[in-house]
């Protein structure tokens, strides 16, 4: 495999090291822990049945539930901010 090089802004690099040096390993075997190590073969939504759709949907959105992602706001999600002046 070939080495690839980005950079990361300081306050990440540093908060890389600190955990890959906590947990004892390599930034590289760190990173490594994070990322799936098999990814799921997708089928076209044309190729599940109903069942196997909504369970991988619910799946999806489960996934997400930990992220602390921001609520977005009634305004925030309304017609009139969405389409502007084209109502």
């Amino acid at each position: 495999m070939a080495d690839h090089l980005i950079t990361l802004p300081a306050e990440i690099y540093s908060a890389l090291l600190n955990a890959a040096q906590e947990s004892g390993v390599t930034p590289a075997d760190w990173i490594a822990t994070k990322l799936p190590t098999t990814p799921k073969k997708q089928r076209h939504h044309a190729e599940t049945t109903t069942e196997e759709w909504l369970c991988a949907f619910h799946e999806w959105v489960e996934s997400h539930r930990g992220l602390d992602l921001p609520h977005l706001s009634d305004e925030d999600i309304s017609r009139e901010s969405i389409y502007g002046e084209r109502i």
